[in-house]
Formats: structure tokens, C-alpha cells, sequence
């Protein structure tokens, strides 16, 4: 069916991560279309090409309270449904061999009315989260991890030298603080609660809100460096946190100063994605939990997140079917199978 290649032929010429997330949104697309217009083959280039504003703001309309699942109640999700119809759109605009001419796509000004009334929409669907807590992609998390081990590499002498402010240990802790999320998905209130005696070097442990967990192996590695860098740099030796900022020996701070804030920690993240925000790497940490099974009640009580965070993580999972969800549908469909009745 030429919606299948057309389909296809889009999701080859997108990035990886985008493919993957596309992918399913323009299933739920075409559900919309065949449902509403009866398209086929011969009439596709022209319903593609007659889709107005209103058209569109219809089929998101459709995704966020189509009744084949609960109703959508984040903002993220539908913007990446936005994104993927409004994407797919121009790229078919864009190839001849699918005859398909849609002002609404070509013209900047209908284009940018349209982003607005989508704008609009969400706030009448009240749907939730800044756009800043929207958990980084796929690309997003290989940009940060790799950015991440290039400030961590930085020589000893040079994270060391100086009294006070030394940007390249905010760079480094930063970097290290990031990985430390990403690996187990913590709110920046779990991180502060983190106690130098809470970490085994030996081991290669944790031990966060009572659970003991190893760390990766590479984090496993760069920790010993930081618990190095950390004896030679720290001011106040009572300091029992094991994620401390820099602080000048000469002058009297307290314990209390060493605590971590957003912008400490997301110095790093907002280099590549320009957000501030630890939720959005916590997040995606934990959809990863939520995709390997990892139950609610120990996601919750292990990474210091409310039921809030958690819903929207797995709501964003709920949006792809994974192999397991397949076959646990295919051998629950065949117990009720009539065919051999």
C-alpha cells in the first residue's frame, strides 16, 4: 500500500531515535485518516494534499482523547505527535512520487498560524509539564553521556589547581552528577541525601533511599576519580555529602553550602540541549526501568520520584508496544481463540 512505503521511505531519511518515536505516532495517524476519510491508494495524494489547520488539529485532537487508550494527560507526548504528522507531511510534500501539494505545510504564514492554534489546544486539554521537564531523546542522552566522559577526563592537576570557583570541577561535576542520574534515575533531593559513607569503592556500590545497587562500570570507574578529586578540593571536612561543589579553604562556609541546586548539576545538559531541568534525565532513566519491568512501587521509593513522575514515564512506554507486550497478547488472544470450535 502506498501508505506503508511512503511510511517507510520517511522514516529512513529521519535520525534513529526520531524514527523510532515517529513510528508509532504515524500508525496512529493513519488509524485517523483511513477512519475518517477511507483512504486508499487512489485517493491518497489528494486527501494528503486537502489536509487544512483544522484537519490536523482534529486528528491531535483525536490522539490525545482517542478512546483506544486512556486519555493523554501530558503535553510531550502530543507535540511529538504534532511534530511526526507535521514532519511526515513535508517530507511528502517534498517527493514527487507521491503528488502531494499541501499549502497548509508550504505556506510559512499558515505553518505558523497553525503552531499557535496547536499551542492553544494543549492548554485547553490542560495537558501537563514545561517543556523544560520533557525527558531528553535518544540522541539527546548519547550527546550528553559522551560530553559527559570528555569533562570527566580532565586532568587531575587542573580540577585541582586554585582555592576557590574552578570552572573546570564544575564542568567535571556536573558530568559526573549527570552520569550518576542517568544510571539510576534519582531526584536531585535523593542526590543531596547521598552520603560519602553511602558509596563503596571497593564494592563498586550504592546504597540510595536503604537500596543497594551496583554502579556501571564506566561510572564505576570515574567515581574513584571523584572520590580523589573530592579529598583534595573539599573546604569543610565534616562535609559528609558525597556530591559536594567547590569551596574556598579561607573562608568560613558551612556544611549546608555544599548542597547541589539545578544549575549546578544540568551545567553539562544545558551545554547540549540548552534545559536546565534534572527531572528531564531523570526521566528518561526512568522510562528505561519501566521498559525492563521494574516495578512501580520500587521505581518510586528507589529514585525519590512522586507517582506523578512515574505515570508520565510510563505513559510515555504505554505509546509503543514492546515485544513482550506482543507476545503476551498473541498467548491471551489463543486461549480465547474460537477458530477450532
Amino acid at each position: 500500500m502506498i501508505w506503508e512505503l511512503a511510511v517507510n521511505s520517511f522514516l529512513t531519511t529521519s535520525k534513529t531515535s526520531s524514527a523510532k518515536e515517529y513510528k508509532g505516532k504515524l500508525r496512529i495517524f493513519h488509524e485517523y485518516v483511513v477512519e475518517r476519510y477511507d483512504i486508499t491508494d487512489k485517493n491518497y495524494g489528494k486527501i494528503m494534499s486537502d489536509l487544512n489547520s483544522d484537519d490536523i488539529l482534529d486528528c491531535v485532537a483525536h490522539y490525545i482523547t482517542g478512546n483506544r487508550r486512556k486519555r493523554i494527560e501530558f503535553g510531550s507526548p502530543v507535540k511529538v505527535y504534532f511534530t511526526a504528522v507535521l514532519e511526515f507531511l513535508k517530507y511528502l510534500n517534498n517527493d514527487e512520487l507521491y503528488h502531494v501539494s499541501n499549502s497548509c505545510i508550504s505556506n510559512l504564514h499558515k505553518q505558523k498560524e497553525l503552531r499557535a492554534r496547536f499551542e492553544s489546544l494543549l492548554k485547553e486539554y490542560d495537558l501537563k509539564e514545561p517543556e523544560a521537564d520533557v525527558h531528553i531523546s535518544p540522541d539527546e542522552c548519547e550527546a550528553l553521556v559522551k560530553k559527559c566522559n570528555f569533562y570527566i577526563e580532565t586532568p587531575d592537576d587542573d580540577l585541582v589547581a586554585g582555592d576557590a570557583y574552578n570552572r573546570r570541577y564544575s564542568k567535571f561535576l556536573s558530568a559526573i552528577v549527570l552520569k550518576f542520574i542517568l544510571a539510576f534515575g534519582i531526584s536531585s533531593d535523593t542526590l543531596n541525601n547521598l552520603r560519602l559513607y553511602n558509596y563503596n569503592a571497593e564494592l563498586n556500590t550504592v546504597i540510595i533511599n536503604s537500596y543497594t545497587v551496583h554502579l556501571p562500570d564506566d561510572l564505576a570507574t570515574q567515581m574513584k576519580k571523584y572520590i580523589r578529586i573530592r579529598a583534595a578540593i573539599i573546604a569543610d571536612k565534616d562535609t559528609d555529602r558525597l556530591f559536594v561543589k567547590r569551596q574556598s579553604k579561607t573562608s568560613n562556609r558551612t556544611a549546608a553550602s555544599s548542597k547541589l541546586s539545578s544549575s549546578n548539576i544540568c551545567e553539562v545538559l544545558e551545554e547540549i540541549t540548552g534545559k536546565k531541568s534534572v527531572r528531564s534525565v531523570a526521566k528518561y532513566a526512568i522510562i528505561e526501568m519501566i521498559k525492563v519491568d521494574i516495578p512501580q512501587h520500587l521505581i518510586t521509593g528507589f529514585t525519590g520520584f512522586s507517582y506523578e513522575i512515574y505515570r508520565y514515564c510510563q505513559e510515555a512506554v504505554n505509546e509503543k508496544p514492546s515485544i513482550a507486550d506482543s507476545r503476551l497478547i498473541d498467548s491471551k488472544l489463543r486461549l480465547i481463540w474460537l477458530s477450532e470450535q
